[in-house]
């Protein structure tokens, strides 16, 4: 039983722990859609200009 409940607990840390990480990956691709975005914007303004 202890056994059974250690395992319990070591998979929902693991679960945790790959919910953070998924969390942190989707915020680095926002912000990465973001600057390119900007890098987009400013490249146009510069052609304009």
């Amino acid at each position: 039983m202890k056994n059974m409940i250690s395992m319990v607990n070591s998979i929902n840390v693991i679960n945790t722990i790959n919910t953070i990480n998924t969390i942190n990956t989707i915020k680095i691709n926002t912000i990465n859609t973001i600057n390119m975005t900007n890098i987009i914007k400013n490249t146009i303004l510069n052609i304009k200009n």
